[in-house]
């Protein structure tokens, strides 16, 4: 298996896991907390918004520089 075939899977799974808690939250009985929800959670304090930063640098470092 080359580590092509691992990142891709690696894409795979988190997709899989955003999908499934998206499902989830929209269910009338759930106690997940729908993505938007968490979004404003996440980005209400300013470490909150510090870690999507440095997240989306990383990002943005190692998918789109190359």
């Amino acid at each position: 298996m080359t580590w092509e075939a691992v990142t891709i899977a690696v894409w795979v799974v988190i997709a899989a896991v955003l999908a499934a808690l998206t499902w989830s939250a929209e269910r009338p009985e759930s106690s997940v907390a729908s993505m938007g929800a968490a979004g404003r959670r996440l980005l209400a304090r300013p470490a909150g918004r510090a870690g999507v930063i440095l997240l989306w640098m990383w990002l943005g470092w190692h998918a789109f520089a190359r």
